[in-house]
């Protein structure tokens, strides 16, 4: 890995990008566990945290993996740290020429492994695709074509979606990967995995059949002027998107009862139940406990499968929490007011 050079402090074994040597050696990142401390959470889930901070004028995330369990412990001892994988795959996606982000650096201390990415400036999520812009339907196209020659280089993400990629806003696109955390890398892929690939974008973007079909048809190159196959192509993609809205509404309903960054339960002296992280503050949750505070609620004989149901369904805005009586199953979900 010429591209990063091995520095050693704070207790971290790190590799650093050649031109941001300094930043590790008398710079901000010098201090990294106090410039963490710093810095803001924006993510915090079982196995990694991602935090933004802010040294030297700039802005850079650190997404930090846990490595808590003996099972994480062994998969690191035995393959390298999470970091460490997503730094191969960085280098991998280099040197196939693609375009992409490159880390700032790459950590490991002890079980404890980390990234670190400056936020790209003038750029921004491919939710531009959402804008109803002029440009609109070329961007679809252009992120097509784009779509195939990652694919086609042998290069598949799991979660392969727009929130994945980066583009400028404004001229023309410039489309880059930007997540290596799980990513396959080698080798011819079956239709049907790319398709599956691409139905996830799908579910991203409330994209009208007519954007699916300029996608696709942007995709497909000169396969598409079969006009049965083609047809038959967007039904499989649809079909594939249908299937993962219906796994992501079965996690939804698994996830809102249990502790998590979403999601968080409480008990008092006559109710207890579930809420929402960032919809309901935690100093809310008694009185709402109570039937107090400005909620509004809808009674439900069974609360907690309501709860499940509720937050299962797409489209539908989703309660804050949950309030079951002591002893039975009947209870309320609550909403905001108005």
């Amino acid at each position: 890995m010429s591209e990063y050079r091995a520095l050693a402090s704070n207790g971290w074994k790190w590799r650093v990008a050649r031109s941001r040597v300094a930043l590790f050696e008398t710079g901000p990142f010098a201090r990294f566990d106090k410039l963490l401390r710093a810095g803001t959470t924006i993510k915090d889930l079982r196995i990694k945290r991602t935090v933004e901070v802010r040294a030297g004028g700039r802005e850079y995330l650190v997404k930090l993996y846990k490595g808590r369990g003996a099972l994480q412990r062994l998969r690191s001892a035995l393959f390298g740290s999470r970091a460490a994988r997503e730094l191969k795959a960085l280098q991998r996606v280099l040197e196939l020429g693609l375009p992409t982000l490159p880390f700032v650096a790459a950590g490991e201390r002890g079980a404890e492994s980390c990234v670190i990415i400056e936020k790209a400036r003038d750029r921004d999520r491919l939710d531009i695709l959402l804008a109803n812009s002029p440009r609109r339907r070329a961007l679809i196209a252009e992120y097509g074509r784009w779509a195939r020659w990652i694919h086609d280089a042998g290069v598949v993400q799991y979660d392969f979606n727009p929130t994945n990629v980066l583009a400028r806003r404004s001229g023309r696109p410039d489309l880059r990967l930007i997540d290596f955390e799980k990513v396959s890398i080698g080798g011819a892929y079956p239709e049907d995995a790319r398709l599956r690939s691409l139905a996830k974008i799908d579910r991203m973007i409330p994209a009208s059949r007519a954007d699916r079909l300029r996608f696709l048809e942007a995709y497909l190159g000169r396969e598409a002027e079969d006009p049965a196959g083609l047809r038959e192509r967007v039904d499989r993609v649809m079909r594939f998107a249908r299937e993962q809205v219906a796994k992501d509404a079965r996690r939804r309903r698994d996830g809102c009862v249990r502790e998590s960054r979403n999601f968080a339960s409480f008990r008092r002296d006559r109710a207890w139940g579930w809420y929402r992280r960032g919809a309901v503050e935690d100093a809310a949750v008694a009185e709402m406990a109570e039937g107090a505070g400005p909620w509004r609620r809808v009674e439900v004989a069974r609360a907690i499968a309501a709860w499940r149901s509720a937050n299962g369904t797409a489209g539908e805005e989703p309660p804050v929490a949950v309030v079951v009586e002591k002893g039975a199953k009947r209870g309320h979900l609550v909403y905001p007011a108005g």
